[in-house]
């Protein structure tokens, strides 16, 4: 699948076509021109003013990339399952309310991507994907999450930004293949214990949401490189942030820290942290003896003095104004 893209994107210029490929991007396009050959295998029409897919291209038969970001559609037809050699669908940023049916039905999809429409629900058919390995569902309407997208257990990238949800259930815990887990800006107010299974995990953002805790098992996550809590009501960090030391960027800004009660130094690994806008009074245990630390921000804290040696370390110039 990643071949029949990089081709797609070196072969083909903006406004061209041959035999495989079809480059209708960025032209102003209201309809799209009658497609002849039978032998398309992708075709890109971002960029333009269309507010459906013909039927015409549901008949493509041989048809493995459809880039349709940055359009006016409003629906896709429900004959879009006829495209079963489909790997790669990106319906960014147009006016979609509802996934087809039929779309439930391209088994052979591996890459989706409904990111900032107007979705207000995930259909429980999407269970069928099960070789999808990225979704992007970012910047939607989305309340609730059905169980069965739980059993989309090829998932290796899950992005749910910018919706509504308020909860996570415990079954997350079979996407065990998931190594990028992105929930900034939802409503979730408490995280499942099972959400520390993902071992695989390199990526989590929750900066954003309304916790005020996360789970005493955040420790498991060994691979972790970055992990965002930023922007939540947290008041303690009540998992040893020690054992993280795959960790490499780490997020705490605007929470409602007084303290950080863990030994920061195990964190050999880390080279960016944000404190700013808590209610810090002292420099975490450890800070200093961080080798790869490249930046800190600690401003908006009620630090009133900084040791010394932090002033010496040639990293002083990435700090700003402490307040």
């Amino acid at each position: 699948m990643k071949k029949v893209v990089s081709s797609f994107k070196n072969t083909v210029q903006r406004g061209q076509e041959n035999t495989n490929f079809i480059n209708w991007s960025n032209l102003g396009l209201f309809q799209i021109p009658s497609i002849t050959g039978d032998k398309v295998r992708a075709i890109s029409l971002r960029r333009n003013y269309l507010t459906k897919l013909n039927k015409e291209i549901c008949n493509l038969d041989h048809l493995r990339v459809l880039v349709l970001r940055r359009n006016d559609i409003e629906k896709l037809p429900e004959q879009i399952s006829k495209l079963t050699q489909l790997v790669y669908l990106d319906a960014a940023r147009n006016h979609i309310k509802f996934i087809p049916d039929g779309l439930c039905q391209l088994n052979s999809l591996r890459v989706l991507n409904f990111e900032s429409n107007r979705i207000v629900q995930i259909p429980v058919d999407i269970k069928h994907l099960n070789k999808l390995y990225k979704l992007r569902m970012g910047s939607n309407n989305i309340t609730d999450l059905p169980n069965e997208l739980y059993d989309l257990t090829n998932l290796i990238f899950l992005d749910l930004r910018g919706n509504h949800l308020s909860k996570l259930t415990d079954k997350v815990a079979n996407l065990k293949k998931l190594r990028s887990l992105d929930l900034r800006g939802n409503f979730l107010k408490t995280l499942p214990i099972s959400l520390a299974e993902l071992t695989e995990l390199r990526y989590i953002n929750l900066c954003g949401n309304l916790l005020d805790s996360v789970p005493y098992n955040f420790s498991w996550f060994k691979n972790l490189e970055i992990l965002d809590l930023g922007c939540n009501n947290i008041g303690n960090i009540s998992f040893n942030i020690n054992e993280l030391t795959n960790l490499k960027v780490l997020f705490l800004n605007y929470n409602m820290l007084s303290e950080i009660n863990f030994d920061l130094s195990e964190l050999h690994n880390l080279e960016f942290i944000d404190l700013s806008n808590n209610e810090l009074t002292e420099i975490p245990q450890g800070l200093m003896k961080l080798k790869k630390l490249k930046r800190v921000n600690l401003n908006g804290n009620l630090i009133s003095h900084i040791p010394e040696e932090l002033l010496r370390m040639q990293r002083t110039d990435f700090f700003t104004k402490i307040e």
